[in-house]
């Protein structure tokens, strides 16, 4: 056996950098109000107003209430489920009213649940309840009765009445 000194191989040190390349972001600058400009950018290049699209129907209606392009996109999916019967998630409900979830309003969308699991609200029209904003305020001002056979009436909160009132009203039917 033949032992081998360690400095019998030179040793080298090599002095090591460390580089990172940091991506740089693409600036594309978004116009001060995304959708009002996309609103007018349709209507001036739009000659027939009857042919034009879904999306471009929304922007011309909703456009001026989103500032960025992606919130005007997410509005615009969430009408289309909407609009195809596709129930809308308590996020969506909560981004369609304005809310935060710890506001009554995740309440409204809970009780809206039990009435569409019972068949007695179609999931289209959540949607519509967003809107509503003191409906927002009184989950238990959402309500369904039966009217007819297999036939559910929902208020529909578009205006607020006093407690007297409702019940005057109930008991008319």
């Amino acid at each position: 056996y033949s032992i081998i000194s360690p400095l019998a191989f030179p040793i080298f040190f090599l002095e090591s950098n460390n580089f990172w390349i940091e991506p740089q972001e693409t600036t594309v600058e978004e116009p001060a109000h995304y959708g009002n400009e996309l609103t007018e950018t349709i209507k001036a290049k739009t000659e027939n107003f009857s042919k034009i699209s879904y999306f471009k129907k929304f922007v011309l209606d909703c456009g001026y209430k989103y500032k960025t392009e992606g919130e005007l996109r997410a509005a615009y999916d969430r009408a289309w489920r909407a609009s195809h019967n596709i129930l809308i998630t308590l996020e969506d409900f909560l981004a369609e009213a304005g809310k935060k979830p710890s506001d009554p309003a995740a309440d409204t969308y809970k009780a809206l649940m039990r009435i569409v699991k019972e068949k007695k609200l179609q999931p289209r029209d959540v949607m519509g309840y967003a809107h509503f904003r003191w409906c927002l305020n009184k989950p238990g001002a959402v309500v369904a009765y039966l009217t007819a056979t297999d036939k559910w009436t929902m208020n529909d909160c578009d205006t607020e009445i006093t407690e007297e009132r409702t019940k005057v009203k109930v008991c008319e039917e």
